[in-house]
């Protein structure tokens, strides 16, 4: 399968509330130098003090003749390092390494970032077998600050992503009441000819319930297929980094209508 491509377009009302590169690896312990090393690297750029979260890692280990597998749950840190104003941050652990930005500006100034931090992650820590290598893309659409408030969401949004929202045979009217549904949320998992998609999203409310905005979540992704020499191949992920941005600037050219499209203010 192959997204249908598409001339890629700037909006001056850029929906994107998140992006990540993340590239996992097989777990190897970072040693407290290691460390040091990462966060001289990291705080020019990112001054705020790394915060450490703990999370739970389970493993399945086969123990004894009798093969039986148990479960060990292990403590992992996850390292982060956040720009001044929290815009943008890397992250670390003994599994990945991660860059996300919540003011995303172009793919030429986020991709060096991403480069950077997997170069001087290597640098510090050496070269793990990658596993996965994901790039992901959160657009959250309001219609209110558009001025698309009164505009159906079936207007601005191709039928693929919208569910019961769209027109269909499902309603007596044909067209349901956006007032009744009252959740909704989709996920699918594609097969592409150079890579895979989480696709995900939906409704998002408001507190009150008075607004909405929706949300397109998509993952671009290399498992089972991730090159294992993707840290020491700096060349390589660039290229690896490039095939998957180009699918996601298509896949969002297809999700919008053409109202949607203009009320983003494409610039010329």
């Amino acid at each position: 399968m192959r997204i249908a491509p598409s001339e890629r377009v700037v909006y001056e009302n850029n929906p994107l509330a998140e992006v990540v590169c993340q590239i996992r690896f097989e777990r190897a312990t970072m040693s407290d130098e290691a460390l040091a090393a990462f966060r001289n690297f990291a705080e020019p750029r990112y001054p705020n003090v790394f915060a450490e979260e703990t999370a739970e890692v389970s493993m399945r280990l086969s123990v004894g003749g009798d093969h039986k597998e148990v479960i060990k749950q292990a403590k992992d840190r996850i390292h982060h390092f956040a720009t001044a104003d929290q815009s943008a941050r890397v992250s670390i652990s003994s599994e990945f390494v991660a860059v996300t930005c919540n003011r995303y500006e172009s793919w030429s100034a986020f991709k060096p970032q991403i480069l950077d931090a997997a170069k001087a992650f290597v640098d510090c820590h050496g070269a793990p077998r990658s596993t996965r290598v994901g790039l992901r893309y959160k657009d959250v659409i309001e219609r209110e600050p558009l001025g698309l408030a009164e505009v159906p969401w079936r207007d601005l949004l191709a039928p693929f992503v919208l569910g019961p929202l769209a027109p269909s045979t499902l309603t007596a009217e044909g067209v349901p009441p956006e007032t009744d549904i009252l959740s909704f949320a989709f996920q699918s998992n594609i097969r592409l000819d150079d890579c895979k998609l989480l696709l995900q999203g939906g409704l998002l409310f408001s507190a009150e319930r008075e607004r909405h905005a929706y949300l397109v979540d998509s993952d671009f992704f290399l498992d089972d297929a991730a090159p294992a020499g993707l840290l020491s191949e700096l060349g390589q992920l660039d290229e690896v980094l490039e095939r998957l941005h180009a699918n996601a600037g298509a896949l969002f050219s297809r999700t919008i209508q053409p109202r949607l499209h203009d009320g983003l203010k494409p610039r010329r």
